[in-house]
């Protein structure tokens, strides 16, 4: 027979005997556990009475952290090096994947990303589907962005594709409000999206939120996020829309080798990067310079990268890193030793784990760098920087992959592109509204005396644009852009 006592604290269980038992008294209702007269308790080694005590409650799952906040003043993430501040939650379905090169299921997914080699995705196979979430966060402080604002570049490619929103939270995601998003098939292409953040101040987790569709196909993905002051449009502020620029190594001694003992390479026909077993080079140092890029003093630059060619498929496990030139105008490579080493770095650099590289001439997001823009960006802050000043990149580490250079293929030399943004000059103009539905020419005043006049209204097939510019003269850039920010047309004029 068992007799077991419960109270809110614990259960108490005693074993008793009861068949020698000639008469029991009764339980003293003062004192339950103070054994009857005549009853027989058995008495085993480890104890008369077991008792099972009150465990804690486990702790409650922790959806989301609030700690670490990073700042949102001119943030950027591509994901090159991991997911950076980037967390994934741990009350959904399906983590995100960082990957590079593509997703594994055909019909579906990016074959690349939209900048620099890497991007963060959802994979919609099985059991991945239907109706699976996906939750990838991050926590940022706003304080210091007065007009805070937020692109992204995304992907959503698949006949059977799902949604994906942008939501924050301010009460360390208890509640969550949506601020974009996006349903079905977008079509095989990246695309670009700008969202208003000018609602919130110091601490607010974002978080994407996707929800797969009913088949495989519906692999969706996010890149190259930025965050950072807003443009206000109009005259006499704001920032451009983006533009992109490139320049190749246009000279023999515009790239060059520096091996471990110091010397100079200058006219090789490939650049390893960064191992050379020829006479002993080792994990040598590469320099390039690049000229004519035309990058003003005065740009917000939002993506770099440099694009090499393949020359070569040995492919080394090692680390790059990628610095800048610390000075305000670079310039070519001498054959006296040290000229790459001797170079001052930028303090900003970007690590780089390159993919394999398995075809010769190859140029593709294998050969891409991670995005530099925070190097060039440091560049182009300096003081003594001019527009259009020339740029120079170092590569250090260890690994190889081997490159083309201007002596071994002056076209395929490496390339660094740029897309930056600028403050609008004055009498700048863009996303100027329009109202189609007027019956009369559409004027457009600009604070500086700037007038245009758009006709007819409603528009048809075509549009007439009159510009009156109070005085104003000198060229000028008239770009039309639809209601998503997409760019439709543009134009070079004179004022």
């Amino acid at each position: 027979m068992k007799w077991i006592f419960v109270d809110q604290n614990s259960i108490e269980t005693r074993t008793l005997r009861t068949d020698n038992a000639s008469s029991v008294g009764t339980v003293n209702d003062n004192n339950i556990f103070q054994a009857p007269s005549n009853l027989d308790i058995w008495n085993p080694s480890n104890g008369s009475v077991i008792t099972i005590g009150q465990s804690a409650p486990p702790p409650p799952v922790e959806c989301y952290s609030t700690s670490g906040a990073v700042s949102g003043n001119n943030y950027s993430e591509s994901f090159e090096s991991g997911l950076g501040a980037w967390k994934q939650s741990s009350c959904d379905d399906i983590d995100w994947t960082r990957d590079a090169s593509g997703t594994p299921s055909n019909n579906t997914g990016p074959s690349s990303a939209s900048a620099g080699s890497y991007y963060l995705y959802t994979e919609a196979s099985s059991p991945n589907y239907p109706s699976k979430t996906a939750s990838v966060y991050a926590n940022f402080n706003l304080s210091s962005v007065s007009n805070p604002e937020m692109t992204f570049d995304y992907h959503m490619y698949g006949s059977a594709m799902g949604s994906l929103n942008l939501q924050a939270s301010t009460n360390g995601g208890d509640n969550w409000t949506t601020l974009w998003s996006k349903s079905g098939d977008q079509g095989n292409s990246w695309n670009s999206a700008t969202v208003d953040l000018s609602a919130y101040s110091g601490t607010v987790l974002l978080r994407f939120y996707g929800l797969t569709g009913n088949s495989y196909r519906s692999d969706m993905t996010v890149d190259n996020i930025q965050i950072g002051n807003a443009g206000s449009g109009g005259g006499g502020g704001g920032t451009s829309s983006p533009v992109t620029t490139q320049a190749r190594v246009s000279s023999s001694t515009d790239d060059a080798e520096e091996g471990q003992s110091g010397a100079m390479y200058t006219n090789s026909s490939d650049l390893e990067l960064v191992y050379d077993s020829y006479n002993s080079q080792g994990n040598q140092q590469v320099g390039m310079v690049f000229r004519g890029h035309g990058i003003p003093d005065n740009a917000t630059i939002t993506n770099a990268y440099v694009q090499f060619t393949a020359d070569e498929t040995a492919n080394d496990a090692g680390t790059l890193y990628i610095y800048g030139h610390d000075t305000d105008d670079s310039g070519g490579f001498s054959t006296s030793n040290g000229d790459i080493s001797g170079r001052s770095k930028t303090s900003a650099s970007v690590s780089w784990n390159p993919s394999n590289w398995s075809s010769v001439g190859a140029a593709g997001s294998a050969q891409r760098t991670p995005n530099l823009a925070s190097v060039i960006q440091e560049i182009v802050n300096r003081g003594g920087y001019a527009t259009g000043n020339d740029i120079g990149i170092i590569i250090t580490g260890s690994g190889r992959r081997t490159a083309e250079s201007y002596d071994g293929s002056s076209g395929s030399a490496p390339l660094l592109v740029v897309t930056y943004t600028t403050p609008l000059s004055r009498g700048g103009v863009e996303n100027a509204a329009y109202d189609t539905q007027a019956n009369e020419p559409t004027e457009v005043a600009v604070a500086t005396g700037l007038i245009l006049s758009v006709y007819p209204n409603p528009i048809q097939d075509q549009l007439t644009l009159d510009i009156e510019t109070g005085g104003m003269e000198g060229p000028a850039t008239l770009r039309v852009v639809d209601l998503n920010g997409r760019e439709i047309f543009t134009k070079s004029v004179n004022l």
